[in-house]
């Protein structure tokens, strides 16, 4: 047994695509796998061992609001919550947002004291596609609903045409067409005005609002 090559923790972390962070209760890191410089974009772990590498990153939540470091992932199962599948948003320090899946546990351990374990995904490319098919889907449905107003209008006129030539009154007329204009447009107010004989002044036939 004693010549059996060793498995080192780096051998069982490095080759994983999702970055492991280790941290002690006081945030310090202490174990960082190769993806945690690749995704995240922070500098190699041997260089940061003895430091909290986190105090003015930004981090937010999926609905754009800034998260507090008090309930980042490992501050969050320190203090006894639960955090799985959580997806966040950090800007790396080149600049470039990436979007993460996090799940984060507490463990204990008798020499080190209370250490949090996390995990992050990249799931960028993931949350940028949802992002585009929300915008598309609001994009869609503003113009069924331009479609949907210009078919009630041209409808109406139609309507206002087939009045008119059936004979109906200029009256009743008017008030077709101003009862169209209101339903459709949805103005705070429509009038119908008459410019009188005299070329000066306007009366009131038909209106609302």
């Amino acid at each position: 047994l004693s010549e059996r090559p060793l498995l080192t923790l780096e051998d069982v972390l490095d080759p994983l695509l999702c970055a492991v962070v280790v941290r002690d209760s006081s945030g310090r890191l202490l174990i960082a796998n190769k993806a945690y410089e690749v995704i995240l974009g922070f500098r190699p772990p041997e260089v940061v061992l003895s430091s909290n590498e986190l105090p003015s990153v930004s981090i937010t939540d999926v609905e754009g609001k800034l998260v507090s470091p008090t309930d980042w992932p490992a501050a969050t199962v320190l203090a006894g919550r639960s955090v799985s599948d959580l997806t966040l948003s950090l800007i790396r320090p080149d600049g470039r947002k990436v979007w993460l899946r996090v799940d984060a546990a507490r463990i204990e351990k008798p020499q080190l004291g209370t250490l949090t374990v996390s995990t992050f995904i990249d799931v960028t490319h993931r949350q940028e596609a949802e992002e585009t098919a929300r915008i598309e889907s609001a994009r869609a449905t503003q113009l069924l609903t331009v479609l949907q107003r210009l078919h009630q209008q041209q409808a109406g006129i139609a309507e206002l045409g087939r009045l008119a030539l059936v004979g109906m009154a200029p009256p009743e007329l008017m008030d077709h067409a101003v009862a169209l204009v209101d339903s459709t447009l949805k103005p705070d107010y429509v009038r119908i005005l008459e410019l009188l004989p005299d070329g000066n002044n306007l009366q009131l036939r038909a209106g609302t609002g």
